[in-house]
């Protein structure tokens, strides 16, 4: 999604979600960025999504995590971190499965 829409669903101004830590994004260069629609819901920012992008983002670049939350995993019965986060689970393992089972560890 654009800028705008994203700026819209997390209920902050474009500038603000441009300066977001916790977002996703692709982009940037030559074009204008666009962010993962899976981040956002009805109240905005997920915030467990968020605080697992915060957590990797020290080692890892936006895609990569991406990648690794649409990526079924071992330590979340299986389940993708975007659908552990959808299904309502807890944030604090999903969390511990970000540190142990990141990008980058083989985990099928």
């Amino acid at each position: 999604m654009s800028r705008e829409m994203a700026a819209r669903r997390a209920g902050v101004s474009c500038d603000e979600v441009r300066q977001r830590p916790d977002l996703l994004r692709i982009g940037g260069r030559w074009l204008p960025e666009v962010y993962f629609a899976f981040q956002f819901d009805d109240m905005g920012i997920k915030r467990d999504l968020g605080s697992v992008v915060l957590q990797l983002r020290r080692s890892y670049d936006d895609v990569e995590i991406a990648d690794w939350l649409a990526r079924p995993n071992r330590m979340l019965d299986r389940l993708s971190p975007l659908r552990w986060s959808a299904s309502g689970r807890g944030g604090q393992k999903l969390g511990v499965a970000a540190v142990k089972a990141g990008p980058h560890h083989d985990d099928e």
